[in-house]
């Protein structure tokens, strides 16, 4: 069993623009904030059968970001504080036959703990720029298989299940479903991982005043390259 902890440094951006014609023009000039978390947890370890549980704990992030707002033509400047959301990560993999590993992850996300709501959208649509109804879990899992000494494979699945109320410009998505392939090559000093990943998006009515505007059918692809040199 062994105990862990530490801190986190968290960086993000903020920018945004929304046009309904005959009611409003709204833009928020890019604004950046990096803040410090912290994290916790646990694991446990048992060599002979390859299997590893770990639970982590990442505490909420507080951020405050310059807030400059173009309403109609007119500024509203100021500040906006929001938290980015706590959350748990359970991560695990166990050896389930020779040369054969099962692994998977799930995270629990505690949405309704992000309220963006910057003075200017407040007062032109009464309501906030980006906020949750719901919480989220995700769920991943995978299968990957030692071919030879210098080949390995995994495919993996993830779902994210869609959550109740409406979204919004920010936010235009609800839940997904992804199925993902990767291959590793392993040289003496050397190794290189390539992945791709199919993203079906959950489909959503976005809510922007009274209009309302359906997102469906829409998909992504996820390319990943990961190159290691070894010393």
């Amino acid at each position: 069993m062994t105990v862990f902890g530490g801190l986190r440094d968290q960086n993000i951006d903020v920018e945004a623009g929304l046009v309904i014609p005959a009611t409003i023009n709204y833009a928020f000039a890019k604004a950046s904030s990096s803040a410090t978390g912290y994290l916790a947890g646990f694991g446990y370890e048992k060599p002979e059968i390859a299997m590893k549980v770990s639970l982590t704990y990442n505490a909420k992030v507080k951020h405050t970001i310059t807030a400059n707002e173009t309403v109609n033509g007119n500024p509203v400047n100021g500040t906006a504080s929001f938290y980015m959301p706590s959350s748990y990560n359970l991560d695990f993999q166990t050896g389930v036959a020779e040369n054969t590993l099962l692994f998977g992850s799930i995270r629990r996300a505690n949405w309704v703990e992000t309220d963006v709501c910057p003075n200017g959208y407040l007062a032109a649509l009464g309501k906030s720029l980006l906020s949750y109804d719901s919480n989220a879990t995700t769920y991943n899992i995978g299968i990957g298989r030692k071919f030879s000494e210098t080949w390995s494979g995994a495919v993996t699945y993830g779902y994210e299940a869609a959550q109740s109320g409406t979204g919004s410009p920010t936010s235009p998505t609800n839940g997904s479903s992804k199925y993902g392939v990767g291959v590793t090559y392993n040289a003496e000093d050397f190794s290189a991982t390539l992945g791709v990943q199919h993203v079906d998006i959950g489909d959503q009515q976005v809510m922007v005043g009274a209009n309302s505007t359906p997102m469906t059918g829409n998909t992504a692809l996820v390319t990943a390259l990961k190159i290691s040199a070894k010393f």
